[in-house]
């Protein structure tokens, strides 16, 4: 049982970490990014709750911090960083990561899963455009001789928690990530860090972030990273560890210096808009997304050019600008 002294600690610790989060972090949206804060340094399996505010929606989802001793030969280290019970690897940033089972073919009702969620700084605003990022990689193991590589990584944002007691959250959450990493890009890195990413637009509302695999066993698709001992495949397991997770709100947000400003315009429009850089002399290449996240068109521009619409469906489009200089994201509405 915590004492009051525990309590107050635990307070005083989260206050600190939410206040240094939203000074120092950019405006990312996630708290404790990169797991670096923690209650306790006594960690054993099942701990991700210790890097506050992060939990575990069922399963025994883990946190690995090099500020926990162990005592255990290398590389089965306990909890710890770069040594601890999953294998090794140092941390992508600091001193801390999560870790997690992404899949563990041969479970009943869809397969074994594990997944962190935490609750965000700021809940999302209808119809802007967030972006998202995560680090992950392999776990190489110490304890099971054959890891396995998926393509089935996801983030899946929520107005509720999927922290509920009356289901068994071992299991597939049956829900659909906005952030999922591509289907057969499967991420068998067990040295570096692989970063998983992408963008959605928010309904509104949501407040909760949840990351793992979203997708049963027969839909995720794997692959074995290597084989520590000869013989047949034996206790495979897709358990990555994962580090600098961040949501950004990317609605004309650049990540990269912008030098001439990127003006759209009719918006709405009929038949057809102009993108304008007045000023530009380098190219910019630029991709059209329906809602779904679907490339509808595909162009590039110096200053100045002319996108025909006619056969566009009504509804709300994103455009993502990319050349040497730039990342922008903008939204353009198509009238009936």
């Amino acid at each position: 049982m915590k004492t009051k002294l525990q309590n107050i600690k635990i307070l005083e610790l989260i206050f600190f970490l939410l206040y240094f989060t939203s000074l120092y972090s950019q405006n990312n949206l996630v708290p404790n990014p990169s797991f670096e804060y923690t209650i306790d340094c006594n960690l054993n399996g099942g701990d991700i709750f210790k890097a506050v505010p992060w939990f575990g929606p069922g399963g025994s989802s883990d946190y690995f911090n090099m500020c926990f001793y162990s005592s255990f030969p290398i590389p089965c280290g306990g909890g710890g960083v770069p040594n601890n019970n999953m294998g090794y690897q140092n941390a992508r940033t600091g001193q801390a990561y999560a870790g997690i089972c992404f899949c563990e073919p041969g479970w009943p009702n869809g397969g074994y899963r594990e997944y962190i969620e935490v609750k965000l700084l700021d809940t999302l605003q209808n119809g802007k455009i967030y972006c998202v990022e995560f680090w992950v990689s392999l776990a190489r193991f110490c304890q099971y001789p054959v890891p396995i590589g998926v393509d089935a990584l996801g983030a899946y944002f929520s107005k509720d928690t999927l922290n509920y007691s009356n289901e068994d959250t071992s299991q597939v959450f049956n829900v659909i990530p906005q952030i999922q990493n591509p289907e057969w890009n499967i991420i068998t890195d067990t040295t570096n860090w692989v970063k998983i990413s992408g963008w959605f637009i928010a309904h509104g509302g949501e407040d909760y972030m949840t990351i793992g695999n979203f997708k049963r066993d027969e839909n995720t698709h794997t692959l074995i990273a290597y084989t520590n001992i000869p013989g047949p495949p034996v206790g495979n397991d897709a358990y990555y560890f994962i580090d600098d997770v961040s949501v950004v709100e990317c609605d004309t947000t650049t990540h990269l210096p912008i030098i001439y400003p990127i003006v759209i315009y009719p918006n709405p429009a009929e038949d057809e808009f102009t993108i304008e850089s007045k000023g530009n002399t380098n190219k910019i290449d630029f991709e059209i997304f329906n809602y779904i996240g679907q490339i509808v068109y595909k162009g590039s521009m110096i200053e100045k050019t002319v996108v025909p619409t006619a056969n566009f469906t009504a509804g709300m489009y994103v455009i993502r600008f990319r050349n040497s200089e730039r990342l922008e994201y903008r939204k353009v509405v198509k009238c009936n």
